[in-house]
């Protein structure tokens, strides 16, 4: 079962609670536990109805190597979340005309140094067609997510690395071409992209 799959069926799960009648905290409570024992969750739930917690349990663990189980205040790394805000920036400073989807990378970043940075464009960088690494090797990203890293650093990776394809003759999902997008959104504003 996907994970979409998985939320439809929890969002159907909880409104057939809420129409039988019973205790609602109690029948999330069962489900969630359910797919937890059965290795098919691991993290937080928290329900609301009104503006009012009925529900909120941590399950599992935040760190499996160090045993460090999670609980209701657990950060989680966001990941790909983020996209949707980065695109909604670009496309705000774009509107306000403070950047040009047609652009090229080196039009924002002058020292990049990546292969065809002054073809690139910021809507290749946008729709994935612009031909820059995914991201690291698996193993290289193991290391490389526990550490520390500005965007300035990040966009290193990609600097250095082949293209799969030339600009916009393909389609590959790229994390770093969005962190690309999230540095030159903080040259443009003057602002770091986390705040």
């Amino acid at each position: 079962m996907s994970r979409i799959d998985l939320l439809y069926f929890f969002l159907i799960s909880v409104n057939m609670f809420s129409l039988s009648g019973q205790n609602p905290a109690e029948k999330i409570d069962t489900l969630v536990e359910t797919y937890y024992q059965n290795g098919e969750f691991n993290g937080v739930v928290l329900v609301a109805k009104k503006g009012e917690i009925i529900y909120e349990k941590a399950f599992g663990y935040a760190d499996r190597e160090w045993d460090i189980p999670n609980t209701i205040d657990t950060k989680f790394r966001i990941a790909s979340i983020s996209k949707p805000f980065t695109a909604l920036l670009v496309l705000q400073l774009a509107e306000s005309g403070k950047i040009n989807l047609n652009g090229t990378i080196t039009d924002y970043i002058p020292d990049y140094k990546g292969k065809l940075g002054d073809s690139i464009t910021i809507h290749q960088l946008l729709t994935h067609t612009s031909g820059i690494l995914t991201s690291l090797a698996p193993a290289e990203e193991n290391v490389q997510e526990r550490l520390y890293h500005n965007l300035r650093e990040m966009i290193s990776f990609a600097e250095s690395a082949d293209l799969y394809f030339r600009p916009g003759k393909g389609f590959r999902y790229s994390n770093l071409s969005y962190n690309i997008l999230a540095f030159i959104i903080e040259k443009i504003t003057g602002k770091d992209w986390r705040y």
